[in-house]
């Protein structure tokens, strides 16, 4: 268990690194930026706005910062750390001790519970059990670590080429490289292990987006709840752990084909839970919260403020270099809202948002120049038209108009099997609410959040690799939802006691945690037990090669067709080219990365290469070095190349051997 207890204690001490970094900067930002309501908040309600305001705040300077030096990133977090401080020691209106107690406790047990679902650890043999979300985390620590050593935009890790960088949406990487250069100077953690840390982060800007929103959005105003209640803080963390009741179709599949899936939300186009989107795409969350806090910043009555339209102009700037997809959805959102604002005849609050807008284009142009014209594969499509789970209704009625509407009508009802129990609160919400549900900026955006989230989700999908833009523009409604189903159980509108409701809500929390379980049990699925046990010994060879390589050495092993794992979590080195999924994603086209998969894989499997047909492949990009596994053909055969040459690094079931290369 050293394995695990070494990967957690690491990752832990990234995550507090991660949070000082968080709350000393923001609640520098959001003093500075005279944020609405930060003085008059209580202490924890500080902390959380101030996590909001770092998170939109920070991407787009360690951007700026990282085009300087990879070294101004961590340079300038540790001033902003510093200059935070005091900020975050100030007193303020704390919670009673009891209350203070429970949030502490939940918040230890909820690093605890996120870092122990997302780190490596030993598979009960001799090998090492990765955990599922180990699919994103190759991404992750792969941008982290080129962001650290190469600045931004990163240079491509996964597909070498003189001077090639990502095009890729990197803006929250840059915090975790920041952390991983802060971490490893203090605490000797590697990247992944600042990676691993964001899952822990994105849970706590959850918890303070949802209380932010709803303290603001006065729904209990409008459902007619008690003014005596207490905050729903409790509520609302309990059902951030809940989901739809996926688990239904999750038994259904198993019993019916015998395939279990990994992910309770795969059955349909996903409306993945609050838990594992943390987990698994914590960018993608933190983005969201990104932008909620720069729209309300211009929210609200308070004073015009020009500090504050510049605050949201960074935040909308960050927001777009973090998630894509979620700026394609709060570029809606605030389109919706600007209609509004000028319906209204609130002209200069119109021409704050306008504002906004345009600063954070100004901002963001010196990344989207990295990414135009090479965001989509082989010139194809980013972006089509599509009804959403049109794939799961196969009838033809022979006419195409009615086709279309049993295909929409198919996809509301999947939507309510998706939402679940924040359907039923979100229909309940607005049953008792009325147009009072409507009143005051911030009870706006959450619809104006909701239409944009379903007309994106429901008409256009991503096609590069996976429908990334139909699973994440919906956050913003799962957010709306959410506190509407939190204001009609508070008003009494809807009863959790009932059997029913009940049913629902304890059937997405079995779906919330078989999809926990499916990420530690599942590896042993995905990862059959002799990859297991290579793996082992590869993350001591990328160990060496770390340690005994320069940092922009090119080094090789075999290229994946899709995900090269050991690389990603282990490895601080380039490759010639890793693997073919994450190549696509970083905006080398597909074919480009298939070619050269073909033309490095003889290394791997042709046991007739020799010596010198291997430095001269590995000449052809630089190669300095190639790990070679038991895995691969060449590994123990006797005619093969690795056995007329010595390695520099050697272990049971995995090698490192030096070529000659020069690079080009």
């Amino acid at each position: 268990m050293s394995l695990f207890f070494g990967e957690f204690a690491s990752s832990l001490a990234a995550a507090g690194v991660f949070m000082l970094l968080l709350l000393s900067a923001g609640g520098l930002f959001a003093r500075f930026f005279r944020f609405p309501g930060y003085d008059d908040a209580s202490v924890p309600e500080r902390h959380g706005i101030a996590l909001l305001c770092a998170l939109a705040v920070l991407p787009i300077l360690f951007d700026f910062a990282g085009r300087v030096s990879p070294k101004a990133i961590p340079i300038l977090a540790a001033l902003a750390i510093a200059a935070g401080l005091p900020q975050l020691a100030r007193s303020g209106c704390p919670l009673p001790k009891t209350r203070r107690a429970l949030w502490l406790a939940g918040g230890a047990a909820w690093v605890v519970v996120a870092l122990s679902f997302v780190v490596d650890c030993p598979d009960g043999a001799s090998g090492v059990a990765h955990s599922i979300t180990a699919l994103d985390y190759v991404k992750h620590s792969e941008t982290t670590w080129a962001i650290a050593q190469t600045g931004a935009p990163p240079v491509n890790p996964t597909y070498y080429s003189e001077e090639g960088r990502a095009a890729y949406y990197y803006f929250f990487y840059t915090l975790t490289a920041a952390v991983a250069a802060l971490s490893g100077w203090f605490f000797g953690a590697e990247p992944r292990h600042a990676a691993y840390a964001a899952a822990a982060v994105a849970g706590f800007a959850l918890l303070a987006l949802m209380n932010l929103l709803w303290s603001r959005a006065r729904l209990d105003e409008a459902a007619g709840a008690s003014s005596e209640a207490p905050r729903p803080g409790l509520l609302i963390a309990a059902l951030l752990l809940t989901s739809g009741p996926d688990i239904l179709f999750v038994l259904a599949k198993g019993v019916f084909t015998g395939q279990w899936p990994y992910i309770p939300e795969s059955w349909s186009q996903r409306v993945t839970s609050w838990f594992d989107s943390a987990l698994w795409v914590p960018h993608h969350v933190c983005a969201l919260g990104v932008a909620f806090i720069g729209l309300l910043a211009l929210a609200g009555s308070a004073p015009a403020d020009r500090r504050r339209v510049f605050f949201a102009g960074l935040a909308f700037a960050s927001m777009a270099g973090m998630s894509v997809y979620v700026a394609m959805a709060a570029a809606l959102t605030a389109f919706f809202w600007l209609c509004a604002l000028a319906l209204s005849r609130r002209y200069l609050d119109a021409l704050r948002l306008v504002a906004a807008g345009g600063i954070s284009a100004i901002l963001a142009t010196p990344w989207l120049l990295t990414i135009v014209g090479r965001v989509s594969p082989d010139h194809k499509t980013a972006i089509a038209f599509g009804i959403r789970n049109a794939d799961m209704v196969d009838i033809s009625t022979g006419a195409p108009a009615l086709d279309v509407v049993v295909r929409l009508w198919a996809m509301m009802a999947i939507y309510c099997a998706n939402f679940g129990i924040f359907i039923v609160g979100a229909y309940l919400f607005w049953k008792k609410a009325g147009r009072k549900g409507l009143q005051g900026d911030a009870a706006l955006l959450l619809v104006c959040g909701a239409a944009a989230s379903f007309l994106l989700g429901s008409f256009l999908q991503s096609v590069i690799l996976d429908n990334d833009l139909g699973w994440r523009v919906v956050l913003f409604a799962q957010a709306a939802t959410l506190l509407w189903t939190v204001s009609a159980v508070r008003a009494g509108a809807l009863d959790l006691r009932s059997p029913l409701m009940a049913g629902l809500l304890w059937l997405g929390y079995a779906s919330v945690a078989y999809g926990a379980l499916q990420m530690r049990v599942g590896a042993w699925r995905l990862w059959p037990a002799e990859e297991r046990a290579v793996a082992l010994d590869e993350k001591s060879a990328w160990d060496w090669v770390n340690a005994n390589t320069p940092e922009d050495a090119v080094v090789q092993a075999r290229p994946d067709h899709i995900r090269a794992y050991e690389f990603g979590l282990y490895s601080r080195r380039r490759a010639a080219v890793a693997d073919i999924h994450v190549g696509q994603l970083f905006g080398v086209q597909e074919q480009a990365v298939k070619t050269r998969v073909a033309e490095l894989l003889p290394i791997f499997d042709n046991k007739a290469l020799g010596p010198e047909e291997v430095d001269a492949l590995a000449a052809r990009y630089g190669v300095k070095a190639i790990v070679v596994n038991a895995a691969d053909p060449t590994f123990g055969a006797s005619e093969a190349w690795t056995q007329k040459r010595e390695p520099a690094f050697s272990s049971p079931r995995a090698r490192v051997y030096l070529t000659k290369a020069v690079r080009p």
